[in-house]
């Protein structure tokens, strides 16, 4: 399994946790197009934090390094890390590249 899908296995199942535990919300479609933010997200703002919080505890128990999902060039970036599922997988994954994870 790739670096990209591993991350976006771990990712999938931290947002199952979250939109599952949303009242109202359902977690039938949840995989890389999956609206983080926005009119169309089954996250609502403290959802979105603890879908950051728990992707950045499973990501170092999995990989055992330990990584920050939102800092001030992810803030500054035009193109938010943050729209959908699949735009946070691809960040977790140039995260732990850039700290020498790589395709095993």
């Amino acid at each position: 399994m790739s670096l990209n899908e591993r991350v976006c296995k771990i990712l999938v199942e931290a947002a199952a946790n979250e939109v599952q535990g949303s009242p109202g919300q359902k977690g039938d479609a949840i995989g890389p197009d999956l609206p983080l933010v926005g009119e169309y997200s089954q996250l609502d703002s403290l959802g979105l934090v603890s879908l950051i919080f728990a992707a950045e505890t499973k990501i170092q128990d999995e990989f055992g390094v330990s990584i920050t999902l939102v800092d001030d060039t992810v803030m500054d970036n035009q193109e938010s890390k943050f729209q959908t599922l699949g735009d946070l997988v691809e960040h977790v994954t140039e995260l732990l590249n850039a700290q020498g994870i790589e395709d095993q």
